[in-house]
């Protein structure tokens, strides 16, 4: 048997490298799926360890809170990013070398993130909806530029937000997105974790199978 590992990597990325935090699960084989999980503002930098000391996701992986028959994969955004979607062409550079390192299953490459991580979730997602089969914005404002794909945005979404004022930008943006989306996507669900703050949503991946949906199950 083959245990879990979860281990810091970098990416040679032009003139820079995009380090990483990946997840193997035990006993992987070729055909598995992959995760990739986008974080807060709060996680930029150059010190992958910040994300384990004060990302929620990373920590409940590291801690084994979080367990998934696929590859995780983590990358930390430069201090200077401001949103994922500046990172679109490295995220793609990452999955692909990834992908053909351990022969993942192509069509099942999914999604996640919290806060700016939410956000980039929902934009790198809909500019690539070939690439992947799902995503899961926790806590994504829902900005101008994506509003444009209220009818192009087909690919299965479960986009969670709290109802605390804390979290009221992406709830706001989310309650009035959705019912366009709805119109052209039903695979699209919103799920409101009421009285949740901003920071509490994260919560939201122990408490429910949002790794088991992106990986395919139907957990909705």
């Amino acid at each position: 048997m083959r245990e879990a590992t979860f281990s810091k990597e970098s990416l040679l990325c032009g003139d820079s490298h995009l380090k990483y935090w990946l997840y193997i699960p035990e006993n992987a084989t070729e055909n598995m799926p992959l995760i990739v999980y986008l974080h807060g503002g709060s996680g930029k930098g150059d010190d992958p360890d910040a994300l384990t000391r004060h990302e929620g996701f990373p920590q409940f992986v590291q801690n084994k809170l979080l367990k998934a028959p696929a590859f995780i994969v983590i990358p930390q955004a430069p201090e200077y990013v401001h949103g994922w979607d500046e990172l679109n062409d490295e995220l793609l550079l990452l999955i692909e070398e990834i992908s053909d390192k351990y022969r993942i299953a192509r069509d099942n490459v999914s999604l996640t993130g919290h806060s700016m991580g939410g956000i980039g979730a929902w934009m790198v997602g809909c500019h690539n909806q070939k690439i992947f089969a799902r995503i899961a914005p926790v806590s994504g404002s829902v900005g101008r530029r994506m509003s444009r794909f209220a009818d192009r945005a087909t690919l299965p979404v479960w986009s969670f937000v709290g109802s605390d004022i804390s979290d009221a930008r992406a709830y706001d943006s989310n309650t009035e997105f959705f019912p366009r989306l709805v119109k052209h996507n039903p695979n699209a669900t919103l799920t409101v974790l009421n009285g949740y703050g901003h920071r509490d949503t994260v919560r939201a991946y122990l408490e429910y199978d949002i790794i088991g949906w992106l990986i395919g199950k139907d957990c909705i």
